[in-house]
């Protein structure tokens, strides 16, 4: 009889990576969620994913702060791939009404319908970030972090993002420990920022090369990124529900880091000949300070700025198998998606890929 994987949030950057290898694989059937299978700008591209694939997509609708929908989606689910999550950009205790409350009740809202009497669900991968890993906490120069380390959520340079993730994937391992009835097995994802080509959505990673090819970026950020590509964290995330030694554990999807200002140098290296040469000007200290009051993108950016996380993936590599793209190579292949998609001006002067 076929398994079933329940994937929510399935309309995001992520989930479109799983859903379509999942498909393209045809060994599973795959129920997905999204808040309104109404809404034809969501749903049409998960529809037209593979055409033909053995066991289409079956949508179902669910929201993370609604009870409404959960029982119907996790039924009969043999495995749950938990990708949703809020994000918003926002200070102080306004960001973290919109994001911290919203993911640790909507991870919960899953996990205990997962533990319910009757559930058949054997394993849950819930995807988590390196921002739950790496950050607020300091340490001598040359650190490693690994899936042993956690963000301490109550550092004054974490923002709200990184809070929420933190405390939805504590929220989720305290479940399991308390729960010892809860009959399914748990492991975490923890993906950098993840670049790579887009199959609908774009993520927050997407759009910051999309802003730096546009021009919108005149001075760079002394801001560095652990970094992955979209379907190295696709594969992983399958690897995971089906690996025996994967079971309790977390795992650190890392290729390499990268500083904005290597991340222009190479894309103006691949793409400059083309027209689209990008700043490589990094901006004053004292600009990014002043400007940390007024946006929000800068104010998370300038409580990380000038700090590496350099991390070790061994853990990874060797549990699930992941052999990591480069980070050059996976924004190389995000501009030439952008610009083929028509969401980056095509020039008369670029050259497709082979």
């Amino acid at each position: 009889m076929v398994q079933t994987v329940l994937l929510t949030g399935t309309s995001g950057f992520i989930a479109l990576h799983i859903l379509k290898k999942l498909l393209e694989e045809g060994e599973v059937q795959v129920r997905g969620t999204v808040r309104s299978t109404s809404n034809d700008k969501k749903t049409r591209p998960i529809k037209e994913l593979v055409y033909n694939a053995k066991y289409p997509v079956e949508l179902v609708e669910a929201d993370l702060m609604s009870d409404s929908g959960w029982a119907e989606a996790v039924k009969g689910c043999d495995y749950v791939l938990h990708t949703a999550s809020p994000f918003y950009l926002a200070h102080g205790d306004a960001g973290r009404e919109k994001l911290v409350k919203p993911a640790v009740e909507g991870t919960l809202r899953v996990l205990r319908e997962c533990a319910k009497p009757g559930s058949q669900v054997k394993r849950v991968v819930l995807t988590s970030s390196i921002a739950a890993v790496a950050f607020g906490v300091e340490h001598e120069e040359g650190y490693m972090y690994s899936e042993r380390d956690w963000t301490n959520p109550d550092s004054p340079k974490v923002d709200p993002y990184t809070e929420s993730k933190t405390r939805a994937e504590k929220a989720a391992w305290d479940f399991v420990e308390n729960n010892r009835d809860h009959r399914f097995e748990l492991c975490t994802i923890n993906p950098g920022m993840v670049f790579g080509e887009t199959l609908g959505a774009t993520g927050t990673s997407v759009d910051l090369v999309k802003d730096m090819v546009q021009g919108k970026m005149p001075m760079l950020p002394h801001f560095n990124m652990p970094a992955v590509d979209v379907h190295d964290v696709a594969q992983a995330h399958i690897e995971a529900m089906r690996r025996p030694l994967a079971t309790g554990k977390r795992f650190v999807l890392y290729a390499n880091d990268i500083w904005l200002t290597e991340m222009a140098a190479v894309i103006n290296k691949e793409f400059g000949a083309m027209g689209y040469s990008v700043a490589e000007r990094k901006m004053p200290h004292f600009l990014a300070y002043a400007m940390s009051f007024l946006s929000k993108d800068m104010d998370m950016i300038y409580k990380g700025w000038g700090v590496p996380h350099p991390c070790d993936n061994t853990h990874t590599r060797e549990i699930l198998g992941i052999d990591f793209k480069s980070v050059d190579q996976s924004i190389v292949e995000t501009i030439h998606c952008l610009i083929e998609k028509g969401l980056v001006e095509k020039k008369d002067t670029y050259i497709p890929r082979a």
